[in-house]
């Protein structure tokens, strides 16, 4: 008798304990506690990655090029950023940030076509 007393008392532990040590466990498929909730994106993203380059339409006289859906030339600007130079199958930016400006380069994808004259189509 004394014997199925402790066996007894001893699945109730062991119960028990397995169940605390599941409400220990982090839920794998809740976000973690440094997730950001909200318009996470400008703070998240690198700054690099605010700036797509769409398109180019490069010409030795005047070139453009579309930068987040927005037509360039150089000197334009774009929130911290500024367009430096515009080449055949880049874009040069300089973004400031803190008080430091930095160059970055924008490229179109590979296969992405770039448009060198368009004269020549008429």
């Amino acid at each position: 008798m004394l014997s199925k007393v402790v066996v007894l008392v001893v699945i109730i532990i062991m119960l028990f304990a397995t169940q605390v040590v599941a409400q220990q466990e982090r839920d794998p498929t809740r976000p973690g506690k440094f997730a950001v909730t909200g318009n996470s994106e400008a703070i998240a993203a690198p700054v690099a990655s605010r700036f797509m380059l769409n398109a180019i339409f490069y010409s030795t006289d005047r070139s453009q090029a579309i930068v987040n859906k927005q037509v360039v030339t150089v000197g334009s600007r774009l929130s911290n950023a500024m367009v430096s130079e515009i080449g055949p199958d880049s874009v040069v930016m300089l973004i400031e940030e803190q008080g430091e400006t930095r160059e970055t380069v924008l490229r179109l994808s590979p296969h992405a076509s770039v448009k060198r004259d368009a004269s020549e189509d008429f």
